[in-house]
């Protein structure tokens, strides 16, 4: 389980900022806490909520976590030795080009605490730590200083063989991963597994053949609950092509040659592919099997999140949605929230991660005030992140209204704007 991450000079984050799960002391009738941990014990919250403004960096803070995922996963396997490190540090600072940015996540494996992290600039990887806390207290697994990497008695390993492997533009647990490490493969494989939802829009032509949609009873159940009509689903092969199967690759292929975080292993496109049908039950009780095309744009989205969804609380990951209220009803929202702080369906400490601007949600029965977070940019650009908790608030206010107000911050504008607009209309010649 994540118990925080930190990370600074990235996009329009400046200073570090820092994303915690650890649940705060709230009175809070509803308790959706884990105490997870060996031998500390935490109480760990197994969602949380960003709000913001639009281009608050409220995406910006769960893409940071993605890249620091896909770094992992990817620098040692995906880049080439000279090539640089794409990184995007802020850029309304002059000097954080010269500034490394840092990623860095506290989190618990095996129920014990860990702590990793690494900095890099342009070129290379200036430095990489991972410590875990087997008594309470910190202790080394490794350190690295550039090319230099340092152990601690408790790694295991072909440690040196792994650091001779190691590259600049790579990470060593990525390293380390990927030449089948025993002790350091296993956190590699449980970082990396943090997915990322951003697709907002959704086309029917994204379902054939993904392996992200699962479609098993419990999808079907979901939409059947909220009334979308949909009861059942079938899956039909049909062919492929040649022009279709050449204009897929080119694109796969160069999608993977200049994004880190695209799948690897491209080499063929199948002959068939399997295309999605939703069925409906009709009048006379048959069940009547439509395309995607002419369902909702909430009911694909379902599809496209719920599969990541049931398989991180499968699996006890954790997931990313970004604006998880896109094209979905507030009910449709809570439930999924609903179904990380439910302590039956989330038995193996799941966590939701998610940017949200209904705030609908901000008085809902389902979530605590310590699983709210805000975003808010500065004058002069830089993302400030921070929790509902630093706020004084009590467990029987009207938070929505609170933050309609302005009381927390993170609001696109205060006060009445639509005189000044009406100026900017007036003044045109």
């Amino acid at each position: 389980m994540i118990l925080s991450f930190k990370v600074s000079n990235h996009l329009s984050i400046n200073d570090e900022q820092e994303l915690s799960f650890i649940a705060s002391n709230l009175k809070d009738d509803f308790r959706p806490i884990q105490e997870v941990g060996n031998p500390t014990k935490f109480n760990v919250l197994p969602a949380v909520l960003l709000y913001g403004s639009n281009a608050s960096g409220k995406t910006n803070i769960v893409k940071s976590l993605s890249r620091m995922m896909g770094e992992i996963k990817n620098s040692h396997v995906r880049r080439d030795p000279d090539s640089d490190i794409s990184r995007r540090a802020f850029k309304l600072d002059i000097e954080c080009e010269k500034k490394p940015t840092t990623f860095e996540i506290e989190f618990l494996f095996e129920g014990i605490r860990h702590s990793y992290g690494f900095t890099f600039n342009n070129k290379e990887h200036l430095s990489e730590w991972l410590y875990w806390f087997p008594q309470g207290k910190p202790s080394k697994l490794f350190e690295r200083d550039r090319s230099e990497v340092s152990y601690g008695r408790s790694l295991k390993g072909r440690n040196k063989t792994i650091a001779d492997l190691t590259r600049v533009n790579s990470l060593y647990l990525s390293t380390a991963a990927q030449n089948g490490h025993k002790q350091l493969g296993p956190i590699a494989a449980y970082l990396s597994n943090i997915k990322l939802k951003t697709q907002i829009t959704v086309d029917a032509s994204s379902f054939i053949d993904s392996e992200e949609i699962s479609l098993d009873k419990r999808t079907i159940n979901f939409l059947e609950k909220i009334n979308t009509g949909v009861c059942a689903f079938q899956k039909k092969a049909s062919k492929v092509n040649e022009k279709t199967k050449i204009l897929s690759l080119g694109f796969m292929k160069l999608m993977s040659e200049n994004f880190d975080d695209f799948p690897t292993d491209i080499e063929d496109i199948p002959d068939s592919q399997n295309t999605i049908k939703l069925g409906h039950k009709s009048k006379n009780g048959e069940i009547i099997y439509f395309d995607l095309d002419v369902e909702s744009a909430g009911t694909r989205r379902l599809l496209h999140i719920l599969g990541p969804v049931f398989e991180a609380l499968d699996g006890g990951n954790a997931i990313i949605i970004d604006e998880i209220d896109a094209s979905l009803h507030t009910n449709a929202c809570e439930l999924i929230f609903a179904m990380f702080n439910d302590k039956k369906i989330n038995k193996n400490g799941a966590q939701l991660i998610a940017t949200t601007h209904d705030t609908n949600l901000l008085k809902s029965d389902f979530i605590r005030r310590d699983q709210i977070w805000f975003t808010q940019k500065s004058k002069v650009g830089t993302t400030k992140l921070y929790p509902l908790t630093d706020i004084y608030t009590k467990k029987q206010d009207n938070i929505e209204k609170g933050y309609l107000q302005g009381r927390y911050g993170a609001l696109p504008f205060e006060g009445l704007v639509l005189d000044e607009i009406r100026e900017a209309f007036d003044s045109k010649v």
